[in-house]
């Protein structure tokens, strides 16, 4: 008969006769697809890599019992031929036979070739020689076990014997150990209190209480730098106990020129609390308002308006957009920044509920102006009618125009990304920056000076349009490929927002644009 080799079952065509003995001869080979190929196969062995049947899996099964070890009876191999054979025993029934493909074949189509033989009769029966076999293996095992007991016993008493023989070898060993020992402890504890009185001659100044109040005062610092290792040192001769009891016996002096070390720990603490004490009550001390400390009060009371706009605004945004975590985290901080710099102020002497209150009563504590920039300084020279160089406006007009573009192009991203907080907040930059460019710009006029037009492009005047534009891009790839050489992508922001301000010049009249 011939049984498929997926998995099906396959009955024998007539039932076995009961009590009879049968031998099923399993034969032939089949092909079956293992993921990307195709792979072959016997009743009990796969190929391997080579193509070698010497992979032994689990195929066949005979009445649902396995070719495992002690499974299928009296299971003979003879992989040359690919021919394998079992004992089974008849029921009287149709007996199913099945084999299984390896693991991991998904599709075969082959058959394996089955025989059956009916044995002569006065054949054993399968259950006799499984019975046999058991019995055989039983006796031998019990055998095995006598055997090994008796072994185990002969070799206990040896073991024992020799155990007993090193025990008593290593109690005499031990004992004359110990007492070794005990000499030897004895002998360096000796050498340890002479080692410790040497130490102590060496240092002798230690044992005068003079002088060690006197050095306390004069070099407390180093003191308290030695005070881990001083502690340390003392809390181990501590823990000897054997050879503290040596030391008060021998040499009493070894413990007192400790505690002295200890007695110095303490008071160089007790002069370091005070020292702190007195440089607390100095920093917490009214403070007057002189020129050195002109410019830091000034710039406290300027950040109290600074964080007040910034609070207005943040709560502003909130009513539009809805609160965010990160808006509350900014309220807090500012909150507690706010806080701080009321807290300076109240050491210069300045209480106040607002800034408007600080800044008032700065102006009584303090009435003089409050110190210029150095642009502020130019012009009030010029207008004095000196005849100074404006370079350093000039600079400054030209900063502020950059730092427009920078703005501009900033707030069109934040108008795109609908993050209303940060347009608000690039909208009060870019009227402050306006506000003191044309400032700068209007004084310029004023004196005279020559003012290149900040709003024109040299590219206006290329023509046709189309030459300005490509000359453009051409400039901005170039400037931007240069940066990202150097690793500065910020710089690559900075000049993509200048080119699109440019960009815009080509396209609107100056009357268009935002600056």
């Amino acid at each position: 008969m011939r049984v498929p080799s997926n998995g099906e079952e396959a009955f024998t065509p007539i039932p076995l006769e009961a009590g009879r003995v049968y031998k099923i001869v399993f034969t032939g080979k089949y092909r079956f697809r293992c993921r990307w190929h195709d792979e072959w196969a016997d009743a009990a062995y796969r190929t391997d890599e080579y193509k070698n049947f010497k992979l032994r899996y689990p195929g066949v099964e005979v009445a649902g019992v396995g070719a495992v070890p002690d499974g299928l009876d009296s299971w003979t191999e003879d992989r040359a031929n690919h021919s394998y054979s079992c004992l089974t025993e008849g029921g009287g029934r149709q007996v199913p036979i099945r084999i299984a493909p390896p693991q991991g074949a998904f599709y075969t189509t082959d058959h394996l070739n089955v025989d059956i033989e009916l044995m002569p009769r006065g054949t054993p029966s399968v259950l006799a020689r499984q019975q046999a076999r058991i019995q055989a293996k039983a006796a031998a095992e019990l055998a095995a076990e006598q055997q090994r007991v008796l072994q185990e016993q002969q070799a206990e008493a040896v073991r024992r014997l020799a155990e007993q023989q090193v025990r008593d070898q290593e109690q005499k060993q031990l004992r004359q150990a110990a007492l070794a020992k005990r000499r030897q402890h004895r002998l360096e504890l000796r050498r340890r209190v002479q080692e410790l009185v040497a130490h102590v001659q060496h240092e002798a100044n230690l044992l005068d209480p003079q002088y060690c109040d006197r050095l306390v005062h004069s070099r407390r610092d180093e003191i308290l730098r030695q005070k881990a290792a001083w502690t340390s040192e003392y809390q181990l001769l501590l823990g000897q106990v054997e050879l503290v009891a040596l030391i008060q016996q021998a040499a009493p002096e070894v413990l007192v020129w400790y505690e002295r070390r200890a007695e110095m720990l303490l008071l160089a603490e007790q002069l370091e609390c005070a020292a702190l004490d007195e440089a607390h009550v100095s920093l917490r001390s009214l403070v007057p308002i002189t020129y050195r400390t002109l410019g830091e009060v000034e710039g406290i009371v300027g950040e109290l308006f600074a964080h007040r706009a910034e609070f207005d605004q943040l709560r502003r945004d909130e009513l539009v957009a809805g609160s965010t975590a990160e808006t509350a985290g900014r309220l807090e901080e500012i909150v507690r920044l706010t806080a701080h710099n009321h807290e300076l102020l109240r050491r210069y002497g300045i209480q106040a509920q607002t800034p408007e209150d600080a800044e008032e009563r700065f102006r009584m504590l303090c009435p003089c102006e409050p110190a210029k920039t150095v642009y502020e300084q130019v012009e009030e020279r010029l207008e004095a009618g000196e005849t100074i160089c404006a370079e350093i406006i000039t600079a400054r007009v030209k900063d502020l125009f950059v730092e427009q573009c920078v703005l501009v192009w900033q707030r069109r991203r934040a108008l795109r990304a609908k993050d209303w907080a940060e347009q608000g907040r690039l909208d009060q930059r870019i009227a402050s920056c306006r506000a003191e460019f044309a400032r700068w710009l209007a004084l310029l006029k004023r004196h005279g000076f020559p003012v290149e037009n900040a709003r024109k492009d040299p590219l206006d005047r290329l023509s046709p349009l189309g030459e300005g534009i490509v000359r453009l891009c051409r400039d901005k790839l170039h400037v931007q490929k240069l940066l990202k050489e150097l690793g500065d992508t910020e710089a690559v922001e900075q000049v993509e927002a200048l080119y699109a301000e440019r960009q815009v010049e080509l396209f609107h009249p100056p009357e268009d644009r935002y600056t």
